[in-house]
């Protein structure tokens, strides 16, 4: 290939095939773009088209979960001709990638970057992402993108920059979920050093804790 491929994404489906998702530059545009495929026991099929939101735009940074119904879930990054950075998602139904609700924010999520996705039982997308050296992590509620549970940034220090945060759920219903996340933090010094955190939400004091 003449072109350059990035950040894999992997899952595997309920018969233990593998799906995977990864972004690649454009030899043309120069564009990022994202692509997912499905090995079916045979072979490597595509799903759907190249995804981001504007033909225009450049996808990168792909974070690939399936949900309980077996479906692929994908959030991504994209920086559109203005350089404003957004964070979006689409799901798989069989045939397309769709958006999940019918307004208009369930593709866009929020500006920031670095998504790490994450699904409940009940099949609700979680996202955690990086805006303004803090981090968030947001749940689709049906109709809109909203903090988990009112929380709001999750960082260490604030004034350290907090980044590439990655996400898993705990518990097996939707009464006893617990997120925790891990991500990166950087001093803001001449000689910078980083650290890795992982905290988790605490619902009895509605706090991210240590």
């Amino acid at each position: 290939k003449t072109y350059f491929t990035f950040e894999p994404s992997i899952a595997t489906d309920k018969d233990g095939n593998i799906i995977i998702a990864w972004y690649e530059q454009d030899p043309v545009s120069s564009l990022n773009k994202i692509y997912v495929k499905h090995w079916n026991g045979s072979e490597w099929t595509q799903l759907g088209t190249a995804l981001n939101t504007a033909t225009d735009s450049s996808a990168d940074y792909p974070s690939l979960v399936m949900d309980y119904q077996n479906r692929p879930v994908l959030a991504w990054h994209e920086t559109d001709t203005t350089f404003k950075s957004t964070i979006n998602l689409k799901r798989w139904n069989g045939s397309s990638w769709e958006t999940i609700g019918t307004a208009s924010s369930s593709v866009t999520i929020d500006e920031g970057e670095f998504p790490s996705l994450a699904i409940t039982p009940d099949n609700t997308p979680v996202i955690a992402y990086a805006k303004n050296a803090d981090i968030f992590v947001k749940l689709w509620n049906g109709s809109s993108w909203v903090n988990w549970d009112g929380a709001g940034a999750l960082d260490d220090s604030a004034t350290q920059n907090a980044s590439r945060p990655s996400l898993v759920i705990l518990g097996n219903t939707m009464s006893n979920l617990i997120p925790f996340v891990a991500f990166e933090e950087t001093e803001n010094s001449s000689q910078p050093s980083s650290n890795v955190y992982v905290k988790y939400y605490d619902a009895a004091s509605f706090a991210w804790k240590d």
